[in-house]
């Protein structure tokens, strides 16, 4: 059976934003092919859901996964993983954590 992997809005809402600032700033492609990549780094993280970095400093049993210049941020659930955040490095992201 296929791990399950389910996204946050706020998730869904954070590969939006990645698009629309690839596309603006590059173009279509360049977006697709980039979202289209953090979607299987979201994938990969299937196969060792409990292999990548611990956050407790951030939320109770949140884990990270580096992709480039982003992270994503998720949760190891009883079918899967569930995706909270995909952010870049660069943002300030205890802020974006402490709601």
């Amino acid at each position: 059976m296929k791990t399950r992997i389910d996204y946050t809005p706020a998730a869904l809402r954070d590969l939006d934003e990645i698009w629309f600032y690839l596309a603006r700033e590059a173009d279509i492609e360049t977006a697709d092919r980039f979202t289209r990549q953090l979607t299987l780094a979201c994938e990969k993280i299937t196969t060792s859901p409990r292999g990548y970095r611990f956050r407790p400093e951030l939320a109770s049993d949140l884990r990270s996964y580096p992709h480039k210049r982003y992270v994503v941020f998720y949760y190891v659930v009883t079918h899967g993983i569930t995706i909270a955040r995909i952010l870049h490095s660069a943002r300030d992201i205890d802020t974006l954590f402490d709601d």
